[in-house]
Order: structure tokens, then sequence, then C-alpha cells
């Protein structure tokens, strides 16, 4: 996950999308206080571009951002995942691979 975040500031900086004032960041609302201000929290994440984390017991739970956040965020998954996969395609390549009947066998028969 920390590669991810690194990613995504990288993006951001080339990106030339401004970081958020650092007390935005640390924006933080108990989930009660959330649902009563979920109007102007929205607008505060629209229209300001902040990040606002949501807790529930003392914990962050979940995170209202900008669509612009998600939408890059999303963007460095799937990045993420081409290269997992191709690096996966190699391996199975170099060390070779069981066709897939072979393996369900196997996995029905326990081994």
């Amino acid at each position: 996950m920390y590669k991810l975040y690194n990613l995504y500031m990288r993006a951001r900086q080339a990106m030339k999308v401004t970081a958020p004032a650092q007390d935005a960041v640390d924006r933080t609302f108990p989930a009660a206080e959330a649902r009563a201000r979920f109007s102007g929290i929205l607008s505060t994440v629209t229209y300001k571009k902040e990040r606002v984390s949501i807790t529930w017991h003392g914990k962050i739970v979940a995170a209202m951002v900008p669509a612009e956040d998600l939408k890059l965020l999303e963007e460095l998954e799937d990045a993420s995942d081409v290269r997992a996969a191709k690096l996966a395609i190699r391996e199975a390549r170099r060390k070779g691979a069981l066709p897939l009947d072979k393996v369900l066998r196997r996995f029905r028969a326990g081994s």
C-alpha cells in the first residue's frame, strides 16, 4: 500500500495537482457527526478538494476524497495490477505452468 501511495503522490505532482492544506488531510469526523454534516462535508470535499476521514469507535473506517483523487488512485491500481500480471506471466514462462485441468485434478484429490 505504501508503494501505491508513493505512486499516487508522484502522479499528483506530475499532474500539478496541488496538495490540500495540512489541516485538510487531518480532518476527521466520527460517523455520527459525518452523517449529520454530510452535505457540508461533501461540499468541502467537492469544492475545496480536501480529504476527510470518517471514524467509527475511534478507528478510521472510511474517507471522502475528491473525484479526481479517486480516478487517479484507480488508474494507479490498474497500472499496478498490469505490472503484477506481466511479472506472473514471465515467471510462468520461466518456471513452467500447469494446465488448469491438472491443477483442478490435484486440488480435488487433495494433494
